[in-house]
């Protein structure tokens, strides 16, 4: 991991006090990622030699605190007496991977530098050229015995992490790590113990969820959203200009096929991971989205004839016209120079996820084919140049199950968009769920004038013993959807 090899770059076992020149932002990366896990440490960011001065005589001139200062430029010059007691050195991209050409990582600012850290440690020889350190990280870098090496560092990660999971914000390292792992899955790759890490992780985040789920709407986070119906209060109080693009059904995986394909965009991206509603069905969590509310104050909480009214309203009531708000379906919007915040709905992957006959490595196959012709690209690149504060969502993810049978009876709504679900409006023909093993939900954020039923993980409504793509349980791939910033574009 990132993590790591900047620890031994740094010199950290040997050293007690440094100073770190964090020139390409490397460590705030492994810091925001996976987090640096320097217990031994006392970490600060310094900004400015003032700061840098002032913690250092609160802190450190009298004591023998092991401690680390972070500074992101070499402009900023460490007093003599400072540097006299620290260790410095200086972790950008030439010194972190001196076998690849700096300028070309520099301006390729989206690479997954946590599996590139473990797949440079193979390069041997002469410094690669530009052309040539664009084909490693785009594609030589993928072979077995990368992935191997990757695989256990990534699960051992994630067992560590799980061990300390307390609050939501833990788990968007998880799910990221995780998910990448199922991408070198369907890419087809040999994941060596991969069930019982998918296994343990599904046991802890539901146990997680079953105490902690009920409280989430409530939570209060500056950061991020927690949970979909935040998402609208958050780019209004960070945006004078959102475009919120909503990717219908794009799990965790899917976003790491679409990261890949944005590795050499001239804009970085800002990763978290939101909760949507149970059940993880289209009509409930893409509405308490557009709307800003729980399911359970929609009046129409199964339907979404009035997600665009919900989206309009929501925004002239903080004082937008009607011509200055746009909703769209579409990949090719044409947003007037007037709008000044933007809802767009792109249906690709949710309508794959329905029609899908060859499971998850069909899906990746598609997606990949899919990016390839660059509309999702543009689309951003023509948004972020008219202004606009770009942000991807979904409503929901999606996971592989196989089909345990059909319903005689259906609930109001047990259908091919989410088989992993069903829902009552009364009691009448529920006696058919005996035939399946499916559990009761509360119906937490949800009205109560209904029953809910989930089915168990990896199982769904379908013919007996078909593999389906499909969503409306609770499993980790489901409920959990990226929430994506796109940083400003800039020249590399």
């Amino acid at each position: 991991m990132l993590r790591d090899l900047l620890f031994e770059k740094a010199g950290l076992p040997w050293a007690d006090r440094v100073i770190i020149y964090d020139t390409d932002r490397l460590v705030a990366r492994a810091a925001t990622t996976n987090g640096l896990c320097w217990d031994e440490y006392v970490i600060f960011e310094v900004l400015c030699i003032e700061e840098l001065r002032y913690i250092y005589e609160r802190d450190f001139r009298s004591t023998n605190v092991r401690a680390i200062f972070i500074i992101p430029s070499k402009d900023i010059r460490v007093p003599h007496d400072i540097s006299k007691s620290f260790t410095t050195v200086e972790l950008g991209l030439d010194q972190v991977f001196p076998k690849l050409d700096t300028a070309t990582l520099r301006a390729a600012c989206n690479i997954d530098f946590d599996y590139l850290s473990i797949a440079a440690q193979s390069l041997n020889g002469r410094r690669l050229i530009s052309k040539q350190t664009r084909a490693f990280y785009t594609d030589e870098m993928f072979n077995q015995d990368t992935v191997d090496a990757y695989a256990m560092s990534a699960t051992q990660e994630i067992i560590m992490r799980l061990a300390s999971c307390k609050i939501y914000r833990d788990w968007m390292p998880i799910i990221d790590l995780l998910s990448k792992l199922m991408l070198l899955r369907d890419k087809g790759f040999m994941i060596k113990g991969f069930q019982e890490t998918y296994g343990s992780v599904d046991s802890a985040f539901r146990n997680w969820t079953s105490e902690r789920y009920p409280s989430l709407a409530a939570s209060a986070d500056i950061s991020q959203p927690v949970m979909l119906h935040h998402i609208l209060d958050f780019v209004r109080r960070n945006s004078k200009k959102p475009a919120i693009i909503v990717i219908d059904g794009m799990s965790f995986v899917d976003w790491q096929l679409i990261r890949e394909s944005f590795a050499d965009a001239p804009w970085s991206v800002n990763i978290n991971a939101v909760f949507s509603f149970i059940p993880t069905i289209t009509s409930i969590a893409r509405q308490s989205l557009f709307s800003g509310a729980i399911p359970a104050r929609n009046v129409k909480p199964f339907s979404l004839i009035e997600e665009e009214k919900q989206w309009r309203h929501y925004w002239t009531e903080r004082g937008l016209r009607d011509n200055e708000i746009f909703f769209g379906k579409t990949e090719t919007p044409e947003i007037s120079e007037k709008v000044k915040a933007a809802g767009i709905v792109v249906n690709f992957i949710d309508d794959l996820v329905h029609r899908q006959l060859q499971g998850t490595t069909g899906m990746a196959v598609d997606i990949v084919t899919w990016l390839k012709n660059g509309t999702l690209r543009s689309m951003i690149d023509n948004l972020l140049s008219s202004g606009f504060d770009v942000y991807i969502t979904a409503d929901h993810g999606h996971a592989e199950a196989t089909g345990m049978g059909r319903f005689t009876k259906p609930g109001l709504l047990t259908e091919d968009a989410s088989r992993r679900a069903v829902i009552y409006k009364d009691f009448a023909g529920a006696e058919e769920l005996d035939k399946f093993k499916v559990s009761e939900y509360a119906g937490t954020y949800m009205p109560k004038n209904y029953r809910y039923y989930l089915f168990a993980n990896e199982e769904c409504i379908g013919d007996r013993g078909k593999k389906y793509i499909t969503h409306g349980s609770d499993s980790i791939e489901e409920l959990l959807v990226p929430f994506v910033r796109i940083g400003e574009k800039h020249n590399g």
